[in-house]
């Protein structure tokens, strides 16, 4: 042995060359010697798969040892034993990849993987010692982020991500984890679910688990991380937005009983690259967990207030208005993938019929700042002067903005399909418990500029304009059919069939694409599409053409132009006389569906996973001396 050799170095050679002992001094003092990776890595690169399997029984005992000495330990041999066991898990796994590493290096990897992260468990809960909870939490990740492919993907699921969610859970539960290390657990717990998006999830474990999850601490956690993170991505955006006024900071805390201060947001700084993690995970977790979803419809700022009432559905508040400035930051987010999100969230938010008990609550009512984007008669504008109302009415509001200021080419489809699909729900909710709108004519009319927009760009859009148009047909008819029933008046009844009336050209230029499509006669989807658009035109088009005729009649008769009031006396003299179709399933909608959405969750999950992986080195994350030196006292 060269007797310049660093130790550590010695020790690795034998574990490749010849059987170890199986001598506690012998391994206890392996674990009191700083990890050199390099080396490691470099040994393991050079050796042949059949040079690995020959040293299986030695490398099974420094795993099983790892094991041992992390169950049993607290000082600074813990770092080293979790370091040496997951660059050797690493290395191999990333070379002959998951299946084989298991093979090699475990008699029991279900036991072995379970004393690591139940230890874990055990630091995050019960030490004292911050720096045992951050090697935790640390190394939960580095399993979690192991390679493996769609295959292995079940077993990794079982063996690793299962058991690591409470690890996370843990952290979100402990106050003192919480505020240290709760944001590290946001993003590993994010990446960690992205991992399985697409992969048979009923069956996962993780997912399984990750929906059984009713520990209460936990979750108000989990959701008061969102809520912060959320509170001060407003903050900032509210701060840009103003040019650095702090008056609309001051408005938006009034109006957000119990916010936190602006300024103390402003010192703690807002990294953006959170706010991904954290909606990915709000997302994940409204889909699955419902216990969840009752906590955000709860959750109040870790600040007191006087104001109980107010502070109800505080997450859901400042969601409102973070989705409103999401769909506008082409800039910050170029693929609008946080825009997306909120969308997506928004429509499972109101597939849940619990949820819309909450937002059409008479007595939750609220004043939520939105931001509405410049058009040409506007500028841009952090609006904080909205008349309180329901989160129903805000939601609305909110979709209506999102159709209205941004009928632009380049700006995805997809969003407007979306936008409509939560303005269906809603109004299939408010209709079905005779809920009356406050304001229904900007959203009618928003819906008419979209078709408006749609057709003027028929050549740029060709075939993609019906399924939106055909949404759009859908609560038109709604209104038409049941507006009796959700619409503030009788009155406003009357001013639909009107404004269906004086918005009669773009009725016609929709019935016209649609002769032009279905002349074709291909029988695509997209023809059928196009029939379908055709055959619930059927009442606006009798209403238009009826009311019309009248309108002819009276002129006829007076000779002279016909005000507004008489157009819309006609129109009530016709309600008896118009025999309109009734269509079935207006107020029927289809459950949202996470399998169209793949791809995208997809490139979620790859973002997710690049910034996990850059995380990963310990460089710079453990200073070893204050390891040393913070661990040495440490009695279990």
């Amino acid at each position: 042995m060269d007797p310049r050799k660093p130790k550590i170095l010695v020790r690795y050679d034998e574990i490749f060359s010849q059987d170890l002992p199986d001598d506690d001094l012998f391994w206890d003092e392996i674990f009191l010697l700083k990890p050199n990776t390099d080396y490691l890595i470099a040994k393991l690169k050079d050796i042949p798969l059949e040079k690995l399997v020959e040293r299986k029984s030695s490398l099974r005992r420094l795993v099983e040892r790892s094991a041992v000495c992390v169950s049993s330990e607290t000082s600074v041999a813990v770092f080293n034993a979790c370091q040496t066991f997951t660059m050797l898990l690493e290395q191999v796994t990333s070379a002959f990849g998951f299946s084989k590493a298991v093979e090699i290096l475990f008699d029991d990897a279900q036991r072995c993987f379970t004393a690591f992260l139940r230890r874990f468990y055990f630091f995050v809960v019960e030490s004292v010692q911050f720096d045992l909870k951050n090697i935790s939490l640390h190394f939960t990740e580095r399993l979690a982020l192991l390679p493996c492919t769609m295959d292995e993907l079940p077993v990794l699921s079982s063996l690793v991500f299962a058991p690591a969610l409470d690890v996370f859970i843990a952290v979100f539960a402990q106050s003192d984890a919480l505020s240290g290390l709760g944001r590290h657990a946001i993003r590993s717990l994010s990446s960690m679910l992205a991992r399985v998006k697409g992969y048979d999830e009923k069956n996962n474990a993780l997912i399984q688990k990750f929906a059984s999850i009713h520990d209460e601490m936990a979750l108000q956690g989990l959701a008061q991380l969102i809520l912060e993170q959320i509170e001060i991505s407003n903050e900032n955006s509210a701060l840009r937005i103003s040019g650095s006024n702090d008056g609309i900071l001051s408005k938006i805390s009034s109006i957000f009983s119990g916010a936190k201060d602006h300024k103390e947001g402003m010192e703690a700084g807002h990294d953006a690259s959170l706010d991904m993690p954290c909606l990915f995970i709000f997302f994940e977790s409204i889909r699955f967990n419902k216990s969840f979803v009752s906590t955000i419809l709860t959750t109040r700022s870790s600040l007191e207030s006087s104001s109980e009432e107010k502070e109800r559905s505080l997450l859901l508040r400042h969601f409102f208005t973070f989705c409103s400035l999401s769909f506008e930051e082409t800039k910050a987010d170029p693929g609008l993938f946080t825009g997306r999100l909120c969308l997506l969230s928004l429509l499972r938010l109101t597939d849940d019929v619990f949820v819309q008990n909450t937002l059409h609550d008479p007595h939750n009512v609220s004043v939520v700042p939105l931001f509405r984007p410049a058009m040409l008669h506007r500028p841009a504008v952090f609006d904080c002067k909205r008349p309180a109302c329901t989160l129903g009415s805000t939601a609305l509001d909110l979709i209506t903005e999102l159709l209205v200021s941004h009928l632009r080419i380049g700006y995805p489809l997809e969003f407007h399909e979306l936008a409509l699909g939560i303005v269906h729900r809603i109004l299939a909710y408010q209709k079905n418990r005779c809920i009356r709108m406050s304001h229904w004519q900007p959203l009618f009319n928003a819906m008419l500029s979209l078709m408006r927009f749609l057709l003027s760009h028929e050549a740029k859009f060709s075939t993609s304009i019906y399924p939106l148009c055909f949404r759009i047909i859908i609560v038109i008819n709604l209104f038409l059919t049941f507006g009796d029933t959700f619409l503030p008046s009788g009155e406003a009844y009357d001013l639909l069939y009107y404004e269906l009336v004086r918005q009669e050209s773009v009725f016609t230029q929709l019935s016209e694409a649609v002769e032009r499509r279905l002349a074709k006669d291909d029988r695509s989807i997209y023809w059928e599409m196009a029939a379908r658009v055709k055959n619930h035109l059927v009442n606006p088009c009798i209403i238009i053409n009826t009311i019309k005729e009248k309108i002819a009649q009276a002129q006829e008769n007076t000779k002279n132009d016909i005000m507004s009031f008489q157009i819309i006396e006609l129109i009530r003299a016709s309600f008896e006389t118009l025999s309109l179709k009734l269509y079935d399933g207006l107020t029927t909608v289809t459950a949202y569906d996470d399998s169209i959405h793949i791809p995208f969750f997809l490139l979620i999950a790859s973002s997710l996973h690049a910034d996990a992986e850059k995380r990963k080195a310990t460089d710079g994350v453990f200073d070893y001396h204050k390891l040393v030196d913070n661990l040495s006292s440490i009695q279990d």
